[in-house]
């Protein structure tokens, strides 16, 4: 049970510093990780009695 459970947190921390690489080189490699930017407008009526 040790053995797993060493070999689980192996793999869980491989699995994060990939992750880490994977978003400090996808910018290089044509991924884009930015959100889609929109104007958002609504009208606002101020009752000012």
């Amino acid at each position: 049970m040790k053995r797993i459970l060493k070999y689980l947190f192996y793999l869980i921390a491989l699995g994060a510093i990939g992750v880490v690489i994977y978003a400090y080189v996808g910018p290089h490699l044509g991924e884009d990780f930015s959100r889609p930017q929109q104007e958002i407008r609504s009208t606002v009526t101020l009752d000012a009695d």
